[in-house]
């Protein structure tokens, strides 16, 4: 497990442990539309979210899905980690469980992975973010994630990038 660790945030503890097969209904519970789909992976995953689709998260090189759980272990959240390069990394497809939303959760869930990326040895983190999506623009920008221009693959999409320090 991740935790949130020495990231400055305030909320709820939040760890991450990696995605496995028995997420997947819970997963798939938590995207309820399919603009709740589109939110979350941004037009990669289809309408509707199936195992399949699920199942080929799994398969990704250089991708890490996580299942964020709370301190008495619940299922809260997911977010995916993407290798960019030795340095670089992205988060993407964050999501929080629609019975926890409201509740402070987004931040100490990025923040674990912010951490654990920073352990990895990264230095650069980028995200993209769905245009008017504000609850996610407002989690990221309290995280120290800056917006920069669009990136030349994803122009549809907000790109925010943070530099990270070694600790």
């Amino acid at each position: 497990m991740v935790d949130a660790g020495r990231e400055p945030v305030e909320g709820p503890a939040v760890s991450l442990r990696p995605f496995a097969r028995e997420d997947h209904a819970s997963l798939r519970s938590w995207v309820r539309t399919a603009e709740e789909l589109y939110l979350f992976s941004g037009g990669s995953l289809a309408w509707p979210l199936d195992d399949g689709q699920l199942e080929r998260l799994h398969e990704r090189a250089g991708v890490s899905e996580w299942t964020a759980v709370a301190g008495d272990g619940e299922r809260v959240g997911h977010l995916a980690t993407v290798a960019v390069g030795e340095r670089e990394a992205r988060i993407a497809r964050v999501i929080v469980a629609p019975a926890f939303r409201g509740r402070g959760l987004a931040r100490p869930m990025v923040a674990a992975a912010v951490r654990l990326l920073r352990d990895e040895g990264r230095t650069e983190l980028s995200l993209h973010v769905v245009p008017g999506n504000e609850p996610a623009l407002r989690t990221y920008r309290g995280l120290g994630f800056v917006q920069t221009a669009p990136s030349p693959a994803h122009p549809e999409f907000v790109r925010m990038r943070r530099k990270l320090a070694p600790e």
